[in-house]
């Protein structure tokens, strides 16, 4: 389930949203996201963005750990990770004043824990709104590059399948002529079967048809 969802205070139409194992980032107006973390060991129970510097995310987690994203420094992994508790984190808030900046920290016993962010996780570099632009910029140009590769195969698959339904069709329609060839061999042999269980000679009753064929 997803247990957070939260605007972008630096990019409007940017949202992180955290469940499972994962979080992801998404951009309104397409329908998959722009970045999903890789699978964590332990579940992710909330999430929030730093409220002073664009790439940074701080996840918390089911062990009372968290995980502290700094996307200008890496995105396969967590920059940081936190020990806070020995139960789930369950919130999160910042708080920034002229001097610093505090994160609390709520756990599902009722706890809050509260620690000053670091300055270089609370001072943004001077360049790191447009690196974050662009990252995710980046991004939208894989989703949908992606999006285009998954049509293009989805047509070629629903061609091939209609080649091959087209091709044991006309495997069923067949030559007529060799249909009522097979049919008439099998009247032929239903008919000795018959004659055979009845104990009637074959030879003689053509034999008979023909004389009497001949007397009239």
């Amino acid at each position: 389930p997803c247990t957070a969802l939260q605007r972008s205070p630096f990019v409007r139409d940017l949202h992180l949203s955290v469940g499972d194992w994962t979080f992801n980032l998404w951009k309104e107006g397409i329908i998959s996201p722009l970045f999903t973390s890789p699978f964590a060991a332990t579940m992710l129970t909330c999430g929030t963005w730093s409220p002073t510097r664009p790439a940074v995310i701080v996840v918390g987690k089911a062990d009372g750990s968290i995980d502290v994203w700094d996307l200008m420094d890496r995105s396969h992994e967590p920059s940081m990770t936190v020990n806070i508790t020995s139960a789930s984190i369950t919130s999160m808030q910042f708080t920034t004043t002229t001097n610093k900046q505090l994160l609390a920290v709520g756990d599902d016993q009722g706890t809050v824990h509260v620690m000053e962010v670091p300055r270089n996780l609370r001072r943004p570099a001077n360049n790191e709104k447009s690196f974050t632009l662009n990252f995710f910029e980046r991004e939208v140009k894989r989703v949908a590059y992606v999006q285009s590769r998954e049509e293009v195969r989805k047509a070629e698959a629903a061609a091939r399948e209609a080649a091959k339904n087209d091709s044991s069709a006309d495997a069923d329609k067949g030559n007529p002529e060799d249909d009522e060839e097979k049919l008439e061999a099998a009247f032929r042999a239903m008919e000795s079967q018959f004659k055979e269980a009845m104990g009637i000679d074959v030879d003689e009753g053509e034999e008979g048809g023909e004389d009497q064929g001949d007397g009239h």
